[in-house]
């Protein structure tokens, strides 16, 4: 069976037929050992300009290598090399394909392909399965929770818990309803994590008589929490918890107590569904995928002799930054707490456990595949880290290790905040990201003692979230005063002066900081290098 059929013939030119796409050559790359095995050809880089332009695939992805290949993009003739066994065990299948450019590795590509093509014997992974609404992208959904269940040791074992105050039933997904528990009744159930992104209507506040009565007005949810109960329905389960509408949004009393439930109700859900390329709760997650741009369609040689299609995908990693989930906090929190997750992604759904993250279906995916270190078990919410430390909370900072966390900076400034929000020593008080270390004041060979901690303390807005917003904060220190310092903000980089001379760096917390005399606190001493690290105080 040496013939190409018309739809595969066409995918390349025929030099490449009788080169790299005919039995023998194929082969050789097919089982070649290591990296600079495999199959080797030359050709005039012309030639190649040429059959790219024509609709050579194979022709066109060779062009891409050689144009980022600085020693190639100049030479007449271009040496290529192809081999599929570059990192893989040798009793493995292979995986991908590595792509090398005049003795140089310039491209590797996963490899996957249909299940109903013939070369699905021979290859493993299947292509990305982008219509996640279904039928069989929920059955394989329950599959990887089942075999979750079954089979991962490291996985918490999935068990009826005790159901939150109020659930969204999900029985008639054409008419859901809010559910009022009584604290005794146990049963599964799935949470929802998404970026709100904007206003949400429909939601349960005082009104939550008539949503337990007559239902939620399908009419004006919004499409993620639609989608949302249709996949809660879809798996099997009955009850689906989601903030907006079970937690009365009218009530600061009801989010004080809810919001404090909400690490163990993260943590005992069967599954977390997650809205990963939602950006706002109106778009939904549950539209087919667009088919990947970047992939290649190639013939594949099976060696008992038939001609089967493969798809070479440059692919990414499962953790994508871009994603509208994984900009936002409180969404990171969830997933570290949950012990199952569906992730409706943007390429494709995701199936996330204490195991293993996969594409489900076995489609394509990367060896690197952790969206987060795998734990034992889930995270500890912030309750559990207090009791492990004997330590308090104090607005985003550790009592512990107060003096280490004191000195974060921000990256990037911003205004301060019109309304108070935390202590001015605390990250929590400016916006943007934050880290360590704040500032470095060199003090030569005068060694500055560690400051010590006299009293810090902070007033939560409510006694029911000792980790949530707070009213007021106090820190008081005994250390070394650096006094007749002046601080330019402004400055490249921001630094202190003593006189005209430059004695440290010192990073703003916001736009809002002007030129002034100020005072250092030294906090953290290091006597080796004879540097400090501390604040600043404004007059």
């Amino acid at each position: 069976m040496d013939a190409f059929e018309p739809a595969i013939e066409c995918l390349v030119c025929a030099d490449c037929r009788a080169g790299l796409f005919a039995h023998e050559g194929f082969q050789a790359a097919w089982t070649s050992q290591k990296m600079f095995d495999g199959y080797a050809y030359s050709a005039l880089r012309q030639s190649i300009e040429e059959a790219a332009d024509v609709g050579c695939n194979w022709c066109g992805l060779v062009r891409q290598a050689v144009r980022r290949h600085s020693g190639a993009r100049n030479a007449t003739v271009i040496d290529v090399k192809v081999t599929f066994r570059a990192s893989v065990k040798a009793m493995e299948k292979p995986r991908g394909l590595w792509l090398i450019i005049n003795n140089r590795p310039m491209s590797r590509f996963s490899i996957h392909t249909t299940s109903d093509n013939v070369a699905a014997g021979f290859i493993d992974y299947r292509t990305l399965i982008r219509d996640v609404a279904s039928t069989r992208s929920f059955e394989l959904a329950k599959q990887c929770l089942r075999h979750c269940a079954l089979h991962h040791e490291r996985c918490l074992k999935p068990e009826r818990s005790k159901l939150p105050t109020r659930l969204i039933d999900c029985l008639d997904p054409s008419n859901p309803k809010i559910y009022v528990g009584n604290g005794m009744v146990k049963d599964y159930y799935a949470t929802l994590s998404y970026v709100w992104g904007e206003k949400q209507l429909g939601s349960t506040t005082s009104n939550i008589h008539d949503h337990v009565v007559n239902g939620l007005d399908t009419q004006v949810l919004p499409q993620t929490i639609k989608d949302a109960i249709t996949t809660t329905n879809s798996l099997g389960l009955r009850y689906l918890w989601v903030d907006a509408f079970c937690i009365l949004q009218d009530s600061a009393a009801d989010k004080d107590r809810e919001l404090t439930q909400m690490g163990p109700i993260y943590e005992r859900a069967y599954v977390t569904i997650i809205a990963s390329n939602a950006s706002k709760v109106s778009q939904g997650f549950l539209a087919e995928r667009p088919e990947p741009i970047t992939d290649v369609r190639l013939p594949f040689r099976c060696p008992d002799g038939q001609i089967g299609i493969m798809t070479l995908s440059r692919g990414g990693e499962y953790f994508d930054p871009n994603e509208p989930i994984n900009k936002r906090a409180w969404c990171l929190q969830e997933l570290n707490l949950s012990a199952r997750a569906l992730i409706y992604a943007s390429p494709t759904l995701q199936y996330h456990c204490q195991t293993h993250t996969v594409n489900i279906g076995s489609s394509i995916r990367l060896e690197r595949h952790a969206i987060m270190p795998i734990l034992p078990t889930p995270p500890a919410s912030p309750d559990e880290i207090r009791m492990l430390g004997r330590t308090r909370y104090l607005a985003g900072l550790w009592e512990h290790n107060i003096l280490s966390d004191l000195l974060w900076s921000t990256r990037s400034r911003q205004p301060r905040p019109a309304k108070y929000r935390a202590p001015s020593w605390s990250w929590a008080a400016v916006d943007g990201t934050s880290g360590i270390p704040l500032s470095l004041l060199y003090c030569g060979s005068n060694e500055l003692p560690e400051c010590e901690i006299l009293e810090v303390d902070v007033t939560p807005a409510s006694e029911m979230m000792p980790f949530g917003a707070v009213r007021s904060g106090i820190l008081k220190l005994n250390g070394v005063l650096v006094t007749d310092v002046n601080w330019d903000p402004d400055s490249n980089p921001p630094s202190l002066f003593i006189g005209e001379v430059r004695v440290a760096r010192v990073d703003p917390d916001s736009t809002d900081e002007t030129s002034a005399p100020v005072c250092v606190v030294p906090l953290r001493v290091n006597r080796k290098e004879k540097h400090s690290r501390g604040k600043i105080s404004g007059p």
